[in-house]
């Protein structure tokens, strides 16, 4: 049972379609410094909104304002971990590519706390092959599960267990 003094947290999967020559969706994953996986966010502080948190926590990690974007912040999954008191949402962000490459280029100045909170940023491609690939990596959290929910609502062939 969870109390009420539950800890939030959120986090943003940015990505947009046709990225150069592909076709494929490209995608921006952080790399924490355990090593793992996952998306841009964190915990939300008690006197926030869970899209104010996610916002904030933008800046924070790689310097970009969404204020004007949060009306297009769509859900993804929600879920709560017992053990850790918290729950957690997962929202999903299509931006132009040439936003998501000014970002993917552009974190580490522009992140109040970019390189204390993330130890790299990727800009990955959705092809199938690659993705079976790197869904064999270590990632925080639930991010595993948001990314193969991710990848199925692009893409119906996603339905697939890539384990």
């Amino acid at each position: 049972m969870i109390s009420e003094k539950q800890r939030k947290a959120a986090f943003l999967i940015i990505y947009c379609d046709k990225f150069g020559d592909s076709d494929s969706e490209r995608f921006l994953i952080a790399t924490r410094w355990s090593g793992t996986y996952g998306f841009i966010g964190g915990e939300i502080n008690q006197n926030e909104k869970v899209k104010d948190g996610l916002i904030r926590e933008c800046i924070e990690e790689i310097g970009i304002d969404f204020k004007k974007r949060r009306d297009d912040f769509v859900k993804l999954n929600s879920h709560i971990n017992e053990q850790k008191n918290m729950k957690f949402y997962t929202y999903i962000l299509k931006v132009s590519s040439e936003d998501i490459k000014k970002i993917w280029n552009e974190w580490r100045l522009n992140g109040e706390f970019a390189e204390y909170e993330i130890s790299g940023l990727s800009l990955m491609r959705t092809d199938k092959k690659i993705m079976q690939n790197f869904l064999k990596n270590n990632f925080a959290g639930s991010s595993k599960k948001d990314l193969i929910d991710f990848l199925k609502t692009l893409n119906s062939e996603f339905n697939v267990d890539f384990i």
